[in-house]
């Protein structure tokens, strides 16, 4: 028997808002239980990014998300809110002036 996954509460949000930033394509692989990775990003064309969505920063890491971190250390991710996450890219969620 399969069930749903079992996504953080900031997963949708974090989601939504990544995809509204043009030129960033994003993947949701929270369903793909044991990937190690809730979002599967690239910014531009630019290289793959792994994102963990946690609700908070004390969350613990699953063991198929510490075997993919270890694995991908410069492209794998943990990020709580929105701002985490865009800053993954060089991005900022503050006005330019």
């Amino acid at each position: 028997m399969r069930h749903a996954a079992k996504v953080d509460n900031n997963h949708a949000e974090i989601r939504d808002a990544l995809r509204k930033i043009p030129g960033m394509a994003v993947l949701d692989t929270s369903a793909m239980s044991g990937l190690g990775c809730d979002l599967l990003c690239s910014w531009q064309a630019g290289p793959p990014v792994m994102l963990e969505v946690k609700s908070s920063r004390r969350a613990a890491l699953t063991d198929s998300e510490k075997k993919l971190a270890g694995m991908f250390p410069g492209h794998w991710h943990r990020v709580d809110s929105v701002a985490d996450a865009v800053a993954v890219f060089g991005l900022s969620m503050e006005p330019p002036f």
